[in-house]
């Protein structure tokens, strides 16, 4: 390879190599796909091809990174979502010292409650008969005050 510039002219021997696409180190899948506002946890990003040991790995804003270890022809990453982080897909990129590999995403989803299954009254042991009973006891009225049976 020759690189030529206004200071002078460079020659290198073998300044660098083209690979096929089938040859070239790749992202192959996350797992998982999705994570949620809020949310911590490991995440596993498959590789294929020649990556380095020391990865460096960028969810996108709003996503911490803890540590990311290769094992094997996988990159196990601790990750923190933060509560307010914007929804939506997020490019997954290693970085590998020599070269930054890109292709997969992941998905930022709203962090909902799980939905109530019940109602918000109380019933205890009776269940709604004991619910009936103490409004019909509530709607009892008193008797007269201070008159006295006569003999």
């Amino acid at each position: 390879m020759t690189v030529s510039s206004s200071v002078g002219v460079v020659t290198l021997d073998s300044g660098f190599s083209v690979r096929a696409a089938s040859e070239r180190p790749q992202l192959v899948a996350v797992e998982p796909a999705r994570v949620t506002q809020g949310d911590e946890g490991e995440m596993v990003i498959s590789v294929a091809g020649d990556v380095g040991d020391e990865v460096t790995v960028d969810l996108g804003r709003d996503i911490v990174v803890q540590s990311a270890q290769r094992d094997g022809d996988q990159i196990v990453v601790s990750y923190a979502v933060a509560p307010g982080a914007a929804l939506g897909d997020r490019s997954v990129v290693v970085d590998d010292g020599t070269r930054v590999l890109t292709g997969l995403s992941i998905e930022v989803r709203d962090w909902s409650p799980a939905p109530q299954r019940t109602c918000g009254v109380e019933t205890g042991a009776l269940g709604w008969l004991g619910v009936v009973v103490g409004l019909l006891a509530g709607r009892r009225r008193p008797g007269p005050v201070g008159l006295k049976a006569e003999s």
